[in-house]
């Protein structure tokens, strides 16, 4: 679940990595 990590940085890429 790397995608949490992304949303914390708040990129526009964070929803692609949440389904990753």
């Amino acid at each position: 679940m790397r995608g949490q990590d992304r949303l914390k940085a708040g990129g526009p890429l964070a929803k692609e990595a949440t389904e990753i």
